[in-house]
């Protein structure tokens, strides 16, 4: 006897408990769906393109979804300032065209050593100039000089590193100036 039960009651109410608490279990955890981690949107660069002209003499083309804005406040050393940015993705591509007194991207590259030297600069062809660009884990620099003026085009990745590769594949590529 086991607390005033015979031996087979006892195994008998201690077996139904255990099986109603397993039923129950059973039950109750087959109803709790597992939480689905939430999804990432995926932000994808536009195909079409929408075009930027500039008055001081340079055009390219950028991707609908990117919006530009055009700093008017600048000194007189700067022709243009431009920031691509998205509402959609943090990060922003600058675009400066300014007056230099550097002869040379060479020239420029040594004087400027923390802006283009840490991401193992390699040649590039920025409307038909010679150009060097240098890709860090935060961004992309690619800066080119003809005539003692400086293009430079700046890229901060954030967050979404492909999308802007993306977007400043489409604006080098289409740069140029007229």
């Amino acid at each position: 006897m086991i607390w005033g039960l015979p031996k087979k009651v006892f195994i008998y109410i201690v077996s139904a408990i255990v099986i109603v608490g397993l039923i129950t279990s059973i039950f109750v955890y087959s109803k709790i769906k597992p939480s689905k981690p939430a999804k990432k949107t995926s932000v994808v660069v536009s195909k079409e393109l929408k075009e930027y002209r500039d008055t001081s003499g340079f055009m390219f083309k950028f991707p609908q979804n990117i919006q530009l804005k055009k700093n008017e406040n600048v000194n007189n050393k700067t022709y243009s300032d431009i920031a691509l940015f998205s509402s959609q993705s943090s990060g922003m591509i600058s675009i400066k065209i300014e007056d230099t007194q550097y002869n040379s991207l060479e020239e420029w590259k040594n004087k400027k050593k923390d802006i283009i030297s840490s991401g193992s600069p390699k040649p590039i062809f920025l409307s038909g100039m010679n150009a060097m660009e240098a890709t860090t884990k935060d961004g992309i620099t690619a800066a080119s000089i003809d005539k003692n003026v400086l293009y430079i085009i700046q890229v901060s990745f954030k967050d979404n590193r492909s999308f802007w590769q993306d977007v400043y594949a489409a604006v080098v590529s289409t740069f140029s100036r007229f």
